[in-house]
Formats: structure tokens, sequence, C-alpha cells
């Protein structure tokens, strides 16, 4: 058998061809795959974000404060570009994240207002395909790709 017969009869698959899968392990609480439990955000109680948050503030700063407000399940802690930190936290209950919000938005920590609202309210997402990036409502511009906001309203 030659050669080029056999190279046609076995299909060749490209990598292009296949979905780009980031993780494939599958989550126990929702049941979806591409992340494990520990970053699941669809809760019973929902995910509230904490944003603006001073550069010296640590984990368990956040932890005692949004604690006497409301319990949570977990908490994902992180830095923006400008130093300032920001936490996401997966609530037990719905009221215990009403009570978050109602407490902590917009009160003063360290000279700086900090914004604790519910994980998607106040953002739109990016009408450019490729980008898809979430943005704040405040923004006239994506942050990655920089599309108007104005093109993005005008299309729809």
């Amino acid at each position: 058998m030659s050669s080029s017969a056999v190279s046609s009869a076995s299909p060749v698959s490209l990598d292009m061809d296949k979905p780009r899968v980031r993780c494939t392990k599958i989550c126990r609480k929702c049941g979806i795959a591409g992340h494990v439990e520990k970053w699941c955000y669809s809760t019973a109680g929902g995910t509230v974000y904490v944003g603006d948050l001073p550069p010296s503030t640590s984990e368990e700063q956040v932890r005692v404060i949004v604690e006497q407000f409301g319990q949570f399940e977990n908490m994902r802690f992180g830095t923006n570009y400008d130093g300032g930190k920001w936490a996401i936290l997966n609530m037990v209950d719905k009221e215990g994240g009403e009570n978050v919000i109602k407490g902590l938005h917009m009160t003063e920590m360290k000279g700086r207002e900090i914004v604790v609202k519910w994980k998607e309210e106040g953002m739109w997402t990016c009408a450019d395909p490729t980008c898809r990036k979430s943005n704040f409502d405040e923004r006239d511009a994506c942050v990655q790709c920089r599309l108007p906001l104005k093109k993005m309203k005008v299309a729809s």
C-alpha cells in the first residue's frame, strides 16, 4: 500500500478543529464542566462583588467586615491594575447578600468608598465577538478592545 493511500484513508485531526476547553473538570455544585466548586458562582444566595478596597486590605479584614452582615460560603480575593483590591463572595442566602449590600455599599474604608453590589449589576458586555469583556456601566468604551459603547447601542 502506498503512503498516499494510507494518508487519505485516515483523517487528519487539526488542533484548530477541537474546541478549546480551559478545564475539563465538572463542578459538584452546579454540574457544569469548566470549573470546580471552589470557583462556582451558582449558589442559592447569589454572588456579591466588593470592589474599590484599599491596597492594604487583607482577606481576613474583608471576612470580618462581611460576616457582621451575612454568611458566605467562599471568597475570591484579587488586585486591580491600580493596586486596589476586590472580593467576590458566594452568599449562603439572598437575605444575607441584601444585608451585606445595604450595610457596606459606599461605606468608607481607609479613605476609600467601597462598592458592594450583586456581581452582574451595573455591567455591560462588549459586542465584539472576539472580546466579550464585562465592563462597568460608567465606562464609555470597552476596557480590553476600546470599542465605544455608543456604537454598540446604535447597532442593537
